[in-house]
């Protein structure tokens, strides 16, 4: 059976797939602080000098 896709979804020119600034900053922002998230126990763990 084949699944009708709407036009809206679609790329229909180059333009669609620019992101904007603020976009990619807040990007690179959120997986900094999922990383930094993550790092955390690993961070505890470690042994002190």
């Amino acid at each position: 059976m084949e699944k009708k896709i709407m036009s809206k979804s679609l790329i229909t020119k180059a333009a669609d797939l620019v992101t904007s600034r603020e976009e990619t900053r807040a990007g690179f922002i959120s997986m900094a602080l999922e990383k930094n998230y993550i790092a955390v126990p690993y961070v505890e763990e470690a042994p002190k000098p």
